[in-house]
């Protein structure tokens, strides 16, 4: 978990016990979560929180009346996030002088493009600057 994790606020839901409490170390800091509750977690946490899943096998019979076994991963837990917080921070304006135009920009004259001649083959050429 890096320093400059942020923080987001997210409603954990237990799904193999729901209204239970969950109690986890996650990078050394000790975690206790009831299911149905709102919490400020940090981002890292909340994915791995969402990525634990669990094998689940059933069967079902196909088409032709044969008995079928089937594998899913089934989630065990859901941190709903509810505010991105610092996970998104506000776009800094760009001011009209601050605007300028890069400098490896090609000129007008510097420009290629391709032409397509009567034969068929394209070739390169230099475009002709506007008057």
């Amino acid at each position: 978990m890096a320093a400059e994790d942020p923080i987001v606020k997210v409603r954990f839901q237990y799904l193999e016990m729901p209204g239970a409490k969950l109690d986890f170390v996650y990078h050394g800091k000790r975690y206790s979560l009831q299911s149905g509750e709102k919490y400020d977690l940090p981002f890292s946490v909340v994915e791995h929180l969402n990525s634990r899943q669990v094998p689940e096998a059933y069967w079902e019979i196909d088409e032709s009346g044969q008995l079928r076994h089937h594998r899913t991963l089934r989630s065990r837990f859901n941190c709903q996030i509810l505010d991105l917080g610092e996970l998104v921070k506000p776009k800094k304006e760009v001011k009209a002088e601050d605007k300028h135009e890069p400098s490896d920009q090609k000129k007008p004259d510097e420009i290629v493009k391709e032409e397509a001649p009567e034969d068929g083959f394209k070739r390169k050429a230099k475009a002709t600057p506007p008057a």
